[in-house]
């Protein structure tokens, strides 16, 4: 009985301090959102996606958007192309590195 009140009471607590969170985001004056995102595809389609939520999605409760960022946004004289390559690039190989490396550890077979 006691564990159940416990738990109603913490529950009740974070249901209010989620109305507050509500109220926060909804009003313009005190806070907006920030995108950030990358010049790629997808990554831009699902920044306007969040765009969309965020300001159409609930027209009762829109939360204030103003700027978008966009990072890895390359020079259009080509100056940073291969810098940008051989990070990528070095990214990668660390990132299939450790997909082989979990592959082993999962080929393992128990004895």
């Amino acid at each position: 009985e006691e564990a159940t009140e416990q738990a109603k009471s913490t529950l009740l607590k974070f249901q209010l301090q989620m109305y507050d969170l509500e109220d926060l985001f909804s009003n313009a004056d005190q806070s907006e959102f920030l995108i950030v995102t990358v010049a790629t595809e997808l990554a831009v389609r699902e920044s306007m996606r969040l765009l969309n939520d965020l300001t159409f999605e609930s027209p009762d409760m829109p939360i204030k958007v103003r700027n978008v960022v966009v990072n890895q946004v390359l020079k259009e004289d080509g100056t940073d192309v291969k810098t940008f390559l051989d990070h990528v690039n070095t990214s990668q190989k660390h990132s299939v590195s450790e997909l082989e490396q979990l592959v082993q550890t999962l080929s393992v077979q128990p004895r």
